[in-house]
């Protein structure tokens, strides 16, 4: 995992020199986005995406503490955001209150040499694998159960708060997204705006199994949110 990905701006751009090749000029940008990235601050998106990613949210404490925070830090964390907020928000605190600890002078190199630590650099398929065996099912059977409307159903009120995030993953156009807003979000809230996402993706889609759904959800760190599909409808 290049944890530095979405930390770059994509405004970042490099001047040509004139008088040099293709393969002189390449050297040198890659040279120039290398000292970029090492002096480069982590967004606070880029930790919010982090912390989605990461599928062990039970062991938030734990690398909290692995990550410098004192029990008292933590205590906090947990008072505040566990009940009203999550797993999720609680870990996202976490990584906040590392960075705002972190040396001023702490480059982007630092703080990515802390996070490979902690974090495990691996694929959506290797992960997805990971997660079957965990709930002991075969892979063929996740492959052939197709979501139904009712599933659907249930599924949505697990991810309705990312309802729109997920839409822009599972292929939606940003005026489908519209639509769904306008006609369902007054009247029936975000559970409904979600459920007709998935139906539109569902219907659109020649493959929509199980499987399918899950591993979109972990290609864009939606990891918690593949595992509670599953530990609904396995």
């Amino acid at each position: 995992m290049d944890l530095l990905a979405d930390s770059i701006p994509i405004s970042v751009h490099f001047k040509r020199r004139i008088d040099a090749g293709d393969e002189a000029d390449s050297c040198k940008s890659l040279k120039k986005l290398k000292r970029v990235r090492e002096h480069l601050e982590i967004s606070d998106l880029f930790l919010w995406k982090l912390a989605n990613r990461q599928e062990n949210l039970l062991d938030w404490e734990e690398i909290g503490q692995q990550l410098g925070l004192n029990k008292c830090e933590i205590q906090q964390i947990e008072s505040k955001y566990l009940n009203k907020d999550g797993l999720v928000e609680c870990l996202y605190q976490v990584l906040l209150r590392f960075k705002l600890k972190s040396p001023e002078n702490c480059t982007i190199k630092y703080l990515e040499s802390k996070m490979l630590l902690v974090f495990d650099d691996t694929n959506p398929k290797t992960i997805m694998d990971k997660y079957v065996k965990q709930f002991e099912i075969e892979d063929y059977e996740l492959e052939k159960k197709k979501l139904s409307d009712k599933m659907l159903w249930e599924i949505s009120e697990l991810m309705c708060v990312e309802w729109k995030s997920i839409s822009r993953y599972l292929g939606l156009k940003e005026s489908d997204i519209f639509e769904i807003e306008r006609k369902f979000f007054d009247q029936d809230g975000l559970r409904e705006c979600c459920y007709q996402a998935l139906l539109r993706w569902s219907h659109n889609s020649s493959v929509f199994s199980l499987k399918h759904l899950c591993l979109s959800l972990i290609e864009q760190s939606f990891n918690f949110y593949a595992i509670k599909v599953l530990e609904l409808l396995v």
